[in-house]
Formats: structure tokens, C-alpha cells, sequence
């Protein structure tokens, strides 16, 4: 039930901030300076973005990730959430396959962060510093739990 409760809050905060993040990524459509910068998923769809009718819906997830990145943010900490729920449930009766999940989490961190390295907006700095702390409470967790596993193996 503890994990019902906590999938439920996690989801519901992933759909609100998903709607608003839509809504304030949906001021692309107002700024056509921005489409050859911003409109990633439209230019691969139709080439070049020419009218407001050509700008892809995710096209506003970018927008605001940018920009605006307050519901974007909330978005990225409920998914990693669910994923480190997630694999709490699915490896809990194994400490050494929850040390490796860890691990693995905390190198997807570490590569997104390094990926955002020298960002030129607000958005990108945001969550630069999101999966940098992300890693770093992954790393923190691994180690957690390969010291308990080891620490349990040293009394027995």
C-alpha cells in the first residue's frame, strides 16, 4: 500500500506538471526567432519550420525546458522518481542487483549532466545542476548498499 500511495503522488505530479510545462512551452508559438533553435522535433518532421502550423507539440516540452524550466524540472524529478521506486520494488530481495541499479543510475545521471556542460540558457543550467545531484545521491545509495551488503557478510 506504501507504494500505491507513492506511485499515485509521483504520477500525479508527472500529468500536472506535464500539462502546465505544455502550456508554458506553448509560447514557441509566439516567438519564431526561437523556432530554428528550439523546434528540434519539428524540423525533423517537416524540414525547415516555416508557419506556427509546423511546430511539433513536444516542440513546447523544449520550449519551456529552456525557458521555463520550474514544470519541466518537477517533470524529470517524478520520472526518476518513478524509476527509483521502480527499482526499489523489483530488487529489493537482491542487495547486490540494487547496488548495480544504482550504479547504472547514477552513470545515466552522470552522462545527461555532462551532456548539459556549459549550458547557454536558464533551462539548461537547471538541469545540469537536477542530474548532477541526481548522480550524486545514486552514487551515495550504491555505495550505501554494497557497504550494508558487506558490512552484513563481516558479522555472519
Amino acid at each position: 500500500m506504501k507504494f500505491f500511495v507513492q506511485y499515485a503522488s509521483a504520477i500525479t505530479l508527472l500529468a500536472v506538471s506535464s500539462l502546465f510545462t505544455w502550456y508554458e512551452g506553448s509560447a514557441i508559438r509566439e516567438h519564431p526567432y526561437e523556432w530554428p533553435y528550439t523546434a528540434f522535433f519539428s524540423q525533423k518532421i517537416h524540414g525547415e519550420v516555416l508557419t506556427v502550423s509546423d511546430i511539433s507539440v513536444w516542440d513546447h516540452f523544449v520550449y519551456a525546458a529552456k525557458f521555463s524550466p520550474l514544470f519541466p524540472s518537477l517533470m524529470i524529478i517524478s520520472i526518476g522518481y518513478l524509476l527509483c521506486l521502480t527499482g526499489i520494488i523489483v530488487f529489493r530481495n537482491s542487495e547486490r542487483k540494487m547496488g548495480i541499479f544504482h550504479s547504472v543510475s547514477s552513470v545515466m545521471y552522470g552522462v545527461l549532466s555532462f551532456l548539459l556542460t556549459d549550458p547557454s540558457t536558464t533551462g539548461g543550467t537547471v538541469f545540469m545542476g537536477i542530474f548532477s545531484v541526481l548522480t550524486i545521491i545514486h552514487i551515495i545509495l550504491a555505495v550505501w548498499t554494497f557497504m550494508k551488503k558487506n558490512m552484513r557478510t563481516v558479522t555472519e
